[in-house]
């Protein structure tokens, strides 16, 4: 499945190919390990994908049950508060 990653910080968007194995802080980690986005959002802050509800998909949740539409599918990164807020820089969660 193509996967549409939204970056609501940069407003940039990244197309991933993604596998049924695939989840939440996988996606995160091959963005962070192709140099799309840095290993942190900023002090404090943590990467997080939410779906197309803002609903926040946990790091370790496989990614395409809540992405696709078929044969492709869109989520949202997000900076999240590391201390478990529910507040954070650019999205709901």
């Amino acid at each position: 499945m193509i996967l549409t990653v939204h970056d609501r910080l940069s407003g940039k968007k990244y197309r991933l190919e993604v596998f049924e194995e695939n989840t939440a802080k996988s996606v995160i980690n091959v963005l962070i390990k192709k140099g799309l986005i840095g290993s942190s959002p900023g002090q404090d802050y943590e990467w997080a994908l939410v779906d197309s509800r803002f609903y926040q998909i946990f790091p370790d949740e496989r990614i395409i049950p809540r992405a696709s539409s078929n044969e492709e599918g869109e989520v949202y990164l997000i900076a999240r508060a590391k201390h478990g807020g529910k507040q954070t820089r650019n999205g709901k969660v």
